[in-house]
């Protein structure tokens, strides 16, 4: 039998204790941590609240925030034909079947926080369904100009005037 030589017996030796040396190192760099310190309130919610009332063949809408962040909003109403006549203040736009309000609902508690009305009027006598549909976007800033929320009139969007 050969005489194992020292030298590759130190050399093995040294070889296996730096290795779990370093395993020792790298599980320690790949499971330590840091926990997060401070931190800011980032509120995404929006919500807003249709309130409708009647004077007799007469619907009248108002829009109000009641969430926590800026809302755009858009008014559809749905009659019996040409029967139906919508009357809107100078802070609305219609484009389409939509109506824009032409100004930003600011969140619940603040000026601005209400659209002003929109009014269906029914032209006769009888039985008549109105129906108001109502839809509200946060708003998202491309730039210097609010973003066009999927399904939206951009040009109506466009002249929302920004505050």
């Amino acid at each position: 039998m050969k005489k194992i030589n020292k030298k590759i017996i130190i050399t093995a030796l040294s070889l296996v204790l730096l290795l779990t040396a370093s395993v020792g190192l790298t599980a320690a760099y790949f499971t330590d941590y840091e926990a997060a310190k401070g931190g800011a309130v980032l509120s995404l919610s929006g919500q807003t609240q249709l309130e409708e009332t009647m004077n007799g063949n007469n619907k009248t809408v108002v829009i109000k925030n009641v969430g926590e962040t800026d809302m755009i909003v858009r008014v559809q109403v749905i009659g019996d034909g040409d029967k139906v006549k919508v009357t809107a203040g100078s802070d609305w736009e219609k484009a389409g079947d939509w109506w824009y309000y032409k100004k930003i609902l600011t969140p619940a508690g603040t000026a601005g926080a209400e659209a002003s009305a929109i009014t269906a009027k029914v032209d006769g006598e009888g039985d008549f369904d109105i129906i108001v549909v109502h839809e509200a976007s946060r708003t998202v800033y491309d730039g210097d100009k609010l973003a066009v929320p999927n399904g939206w009139d951009a040009d109506a969007v466009a002249k929302i005037a920004l505050q």
